[in-house]
Formats: structure tokens, C-alpha cells, sequence
């Protein structure tokens, strides 16, 4: 329990963010899309965007998927893993972001 708390407040490596090309972040958001689908049905149109951004500290966007269950499933494609990145919590702690 004690290394999760000194985890959680280590200093982390300042290393600089990895560029993404534009034909990345549509394969990225594509194999997301995907893969909630696989579980939830196929997506609707319409995003819940968040009026100020998860990466400043705001929320994250909403995708809805109306047509697996009853009623409506909610899901974020914010928090699942970027390719090539690891940010999120991880067995040692969470890591930056």
C-alpha cells in the first residue's frame, strides 16, 4: 500500500510527447471505434463533446451507443490507450500524461 502512495506522487520523466500524424490518429480512433462497437453496437452519430477538454482538466467526450442494449450505452474513447503511449493507471502506479 505504501509504494502506491509514493508511486502516486513520484516525480515522473519529463519525456516529450510522441507527434501523431493525422493517418495515425484516424487508424487510433477507427480500431477505438471498433472495439466499442464489438461490444455496445454500432455507434450513433452524434458526440457529447466536452466544453473544455479532458486534457486541460475537463471532461471527456461522450459517445452513444443506442442500438445493443436497452436504453442507451455511454462510453469515452478519451481514456482507452493511444497507440504507441502508455498513460492511465498501470500496475506500479499512475503514470503521466
Amino acid at each position: 500500500m505504501l509504494n502506491f502512495v509514493k508511486n502516486l506522487f513520484k516525480k515522473q520523466d519529463n519525456l516529450p510527447p510522441r507527434e501523431f500524424s493525422e493517418e495515425e490518429f484516424e487508424a487510433d480512433y477507427e480500431a477505438k471505434r471498433k472495439g466499442l462497437e464489438n461490444v455496445l453496437g454500432k455507434m450513433h452519430d452524434i458526440v457529447g463533446h466536452a466544453i473544455i477538454p479532458f486534457a486541460v482538466g475537463g471532461a471527456v467526450d461522450m459517445y452513444y451507443f443506442p442500438n445493443h442494449i436497452p436504453g442507451t450505452g455511454f462510453a469515452t474513447m478519451e481514456l482507452l490507450i493511444r497507440m504507441g503511449t502508455a498513460h492511465g493507471a498501470t500496475a506500479s502506479g499512475p503514470t503521466s500524461w
